[in-house]
């Protein structure tokens, strides 16, 4: 038996729970009245000209169960409050009610409603009514309270100090669905904590782990996963395993942030509106150069069959300094046949950051030839793997145009000829063993940027 030191918390992605196992018990325990309404024939006008009218006259026993699952539905919004006050009133005697009623606030979570109040007061008084675990739930998080305060509910869930059976209570399953509006707002809360930047690396698993267990993001999720995922990481090196898990997460789930953006869900101003949207996209574009920038020089180091397979290095870290100054907008990868192979072979030999690489195809060119494709502003620079030139177009030469000659990002394959459009002779560089071509390269950047910048 360990010892009492030895001994550590248990964390939400550890739990291995069988399907006869205690926690499931209490579980189904607590949960044995189904969240979900019971589909009832009667239209929300005719039960509520039932309680109201008729005192329950014409209403079958399994309907008459269901009234304090009807109270918060927006379909009765027309009958209130008098239908809540009867309801309440006229129809609570059963044992089971405030059990129901409870489990439907958390379901509903109507904080924002002008019955929420009356309803709230309602369960609190008659808490004892409650079994006793949802009860002690509800109390000890201030569930009740009126307007909520979940921050320390979150922080709860971001630190594991809730069991998985009361997460599912709650209303989030192992698969990361959301059933209830009570946690998708303790969500927010989370993803509102992991904005701040001051989340630990243990939190940021824990929420990696609710909204993504099998490493995609729940359609009932999707906003405070993006946001929670995204800022709650832009602080970190892109290189990090951890980041480069989530990027690949973030694009299974709403595709590349360059090119399919629309796929990214919108944000409700309880999580910052439009703006905090863009500026999650505008992190995982960051990720996505970076994957593009690191992976193409990985690559050809793979591949390129060539005396100057040295360079490759030190090409590497000139452009990821313009990377870490965020002068990189957007990378285009572009592989030859020989490259493709490699990179499809280790999709399934390794996965991990090759699963998702987005590439173009480059036809017209040896097998072992790739292209680099970079902007940075309004300049166009193209790189390739061999030691050829590598060309720059600013707006003056058509980076800017559809319909210049200039290579245009987000193409699925290109011709090597159309990579070597016409370009001014002092914005093309060869690559030499010693480097000299960067002081060349950083003042034609800089030029073509308007400004004198140094690195």
């Amino acid at each position: 038996m360990p010892r009492l030191s030895e001994l550590r918390p248990s964390r939400l992605d550890e739990l291995v729970r069988p399907a006869d196992s205690k926690c499931q018990s209490f579980k189904n325990k607590l949960n044995a009245e189904a969240f979900e309404v019971r589909s009832i024939e009667k239209t929300p006008e005719q039960v509520a000209d039932a309680v109201l009218r008729r005192g329950g006259e014409g209403l079958k026993l399994f309907e008459r169960r269901e009234l304090p699952n009807l109270i918060l539905l927006h379909e009765y919004e027309p009958y209130q409050p008098d239908f809540a006050v009867s309801v309440l009133r006229d129809f609570s005697a059963d044992k089971r009610f405030w059990g129901r009623l409870m489990r439907a606030w958390i379901r509903e979570y109507p904080v924002r409603s002008e019955l929420a109040p009356r309803v709230a007061a309602a369960l609190q008084k008659n808490i004892h009514l409650v079994p006793e675990q949802l009860a002690t739930l509800v109390s000890g998080h201030g569930l009740l309270n009126i307007p909520a305060k979940l921050a320390g509910t979150a922080e709860s869930v971001l630190n594991n100090r809730l069991p998985v059976e009361t997460l599912r209570v709650l209303g989030l399953d192992q698969e990361g669905n959301v059933s209830t509006k009570l946690f998708a707002q303790i969500l927010v809360a989370c993803a509102n904590y992991l904005r701040s930047g001051a989340a630990s690396e243990s939190e940021l698993q824990t929420f990696q782990y609710l909204v993504a267990p099998k490493g995609t993001i729940e359609s009932s999720s999707q906003m405070s996963a993006m946001v929670g995922l995204t800022l709650g990481a832009a602080n970190r090196s892109p290189g990090e395993d951890r980041v480069k898990e989530l990027s690949s997460i973030l694009e299974q789930s709403f595709g590349d942030p360059v090119s399919e953006s629309q796929g990214w869900p919108s944000v409700l101003d309880e999580l910052g509106g439009e703006a905090v949207r863009a500026e999650c996209l505008e992190v995982a574009r960051k990720w996505n150069v970076f994957r593009s920038i690191h992976l193409f020089f990985k690559i050809i180091g793979k591949v390129v069959e060539s005396e100057h397979r040295h360079h490759f290095p030190m090409r590497r870290d000139f452009w990821m300094n313009y990377f870490d100054r965020g002068d990189v907008t957007e990378a285009r990868v572009i592989l030859g046949s020989k490259a493709r192979d490699e990179v499809e072979r280790l999709k399934k030999r390794q996965g991990g950051e090759y699963a998702d690489l987005d590439y173009a195809e480059l036809r017209g060119g040896p097998a072992d030839q790739c292209a680099l494709l970079l902007k940075l502003g309004k300049t166009t620079v193209m790189e390739f793997s061999h030691s050829g030139r590598a060309r720059m177009w600013g707006a003056a030469d058509g980076a800017e145009s559809p319909s210049s000659s200039v290579p245009k990002f987000r193409r699925a394959s290109y011709q090597a000829a159309d990579l070597r459009a016409p370009c001014p002779d002092d914005q093309m560089f060869r690559h030499d063993p010693r480097g000299q071509w960067r002081v060349r390269a950083r003042n034609c950047i800089a030029r073509l940027a308007g400004g004198a910048v140094v690195l």
